[in-house]
């Protein structure tokens, strides 16, 4: 592990907001996903309508949240991330530019204690505890052709990229971390997910507090299976379930899956 690798930096978001990132190229493809190509418009056009909390499940450096407070200003919010470095952007940006969120810093699951993952430095967004060189360099291949690199351009991108370092961090349940902060919630919660092949352990660690979820969104590498697998857990919960795939993903394995719960009082 290398100092380098825990460096930080302030980049100038496009529309002028100074912004904490260990990655100033992975947090201008993150802010165009979700502010130019609104991979979550969707899911926060039906959380501002009933919703009470979003809770954001790798949260990054927050731009997800700071999406959030400027369309539904009302919504709490939590923000959860894993990785130290990363962690400490998004306690700085909340801070600054969304103070009544709150950050948490760890990894979320299907139990509680610790876990390990990698951090790639250059690519924070693509950490995580399955994280595989192989696949997120095809992953990452896919969606620079599809911006229109060529061939040439994607090998060169791509080297080093994804060169790791290990980390250990905290791990919790959701269901213990809503009775902790949020527990009088019975209603209109709503999930972000975007942990790099973790779904399944974030959702089977919702517990008794699916209740209380009323919409999820999440993406999803469908590797073996597990797109249909989380599909098939979310209907069983209740809810109906939309599949998409974004543009700049596409002949890729990523889907974008959107859940939804419509109670008889909403």
């Amino acid at each position: 592990m290398t100092r380098s690798a825990w460096t930080v930096t302030e980049t100038v978001l496009p529309d002028g907001t100074p912004w904490c990132t260990a990655s100033p190229g992975d947090t201008r493809m993150l802010y165009d996903e979700i502010f130019v190509d609104g991979v979550y418009a969707e899911f926060l056009r039906r959380a501002a309508v009933t919703g009470r909390l979003v809770v954001d499940i790798g949260a990054n450096t927050g731009l997800s949240a700071l999406y959030v407070a400027r369309h539904a200003p009302a919504l709490a919010i939590l923000a959860v991330e894993p990785v130290p470095v990363t962690y400490s952007c998004l306690a700085q940006n909340l801070l600054r530019h969304v103070p009544h969120a709150v950050p948490v810093q760890g990894a979320v699951g299907a139990r509680a204690g610790a876990l390990g993952l990698t951090y790639y430095p250059r690519a924070p967004s693509q950490s995580g505890a399955h994280a595989a060189r192989e696949r997120d360099d095809a992953l990452t291949a896919a969606y620079l052709r599809n911006v229109g690199f060529d061939e040439i351009a994607v090998d060169d991108a791509l080297v080093g990229l994804h060169d790791g370092v290990g980390v250990t961090v905290p791990l919790f349940r959701l269901d213990g971390l809503l009775d902790a902060f949020h527990p009088g919630i019975d209603s209109g919660i709503h999930l972000k997910v975007d942990v790099e092949r973790a779904e399944e352990e974030v959702l089977g660690g919702v517990g008794s507090r699916w209740s209380a979820v009323d919409g999820v969104v999440c993406e999803v590498e469908d590797h073996d299976g597990a797109l249909g697998r989380i599909v098939a857990l979310l209907r069983d919960q209740g809810f109906a379930t939309y599949v998409e795939q974004e543009d700049l993903l596409a002949d890729s394995p990523l889907w974008t899956v959107l859940a939804t719960r419509e109670r008889a009082d909403g």
